[in-house]
């Protein structure tokens, strides 16, 4: 989501809060059954997504359209309840949403994000 060590590291509540959010979108899409894991890295400058059986192409849309779904969220974070998340208060929304925008507009391919 960010060039290592150029850009801004993500806020760590934006990250916890796209985890939330990506991954019941990657859950509960269309390809849920391909999806393994995603997480944020230990850096903060992107998520690890692990999939099964899905080509690199499918891969690319599958994360540009969980990032545009992110940029315009305005429902609750999914699992942001106490007996959901062990740290449920530590998320912002707003962060989510601007560090989603970044990555999407971004003037560099995301295709160096995904190799």
């Amino acid at each position: 989501m960010t060039q290592p060590n150029v850009d801004t590291p993500l806020n760590p509540k934006a990250a916890h809060t796209i985890e939330h959010i990506g991954t019941t979108l990657l859950r509960n899409g269309k390809y849920k059954d391909h999806i393994i894991y995603f997480g944020p890295m230990g850096c903060m400058t992107g998520f690890y997504l692990l999939t099964r059986d899905l080509d690199f192409d499918t891969v690319k849309e599958i994360v540009r359209k969980m990032f545009e779904q992110i940029s315009l969220w305005n429902d609750d974070i999914p699992g942001a309840k106490i007996e959901e998340c062990g740290n449920y208060t530590y998320m912002d929304l707003n962060k989510a949403k601007q560090a989603s925008k970044f990555y999407l507009e971004s003037s560099w391919e995301y295709e160096y994000h995904l190799l």
